[in-house]
């Protein structure tokens, strides 16, 4: 399969976990199959992913975890 470097949104706690910040990551993604996609590298684990909505956020953006 091919390998491909991308740029995921993460969240970065500040404040206590009061707020989030809003971090732009490189990611380096493995097999996809249906929906579903392997990250292989730039993950650690425990770092929380925008899924739903990244394309209304913006790096440095202070959010809420809803």
């Amino acid at each position: 399969g091919d390998v491909y470097k991308r740029q995921v949104y993460t969240l970065k706690i500040i404040d206590d976990a009061a707020f989030y910040e809003v971090a732009k990551t490189w990611v380096t993604t493995g097999l996809t199959y249906g929906d579903k996609t392997e990250i292989t590298t730039g993950l650690e684990q425990g770092m929380m992913v925008i899924d739903k909505g990244s394309r209304s956020v913006r790096t440095g953006q202070r959010v809420v975890k809803g």
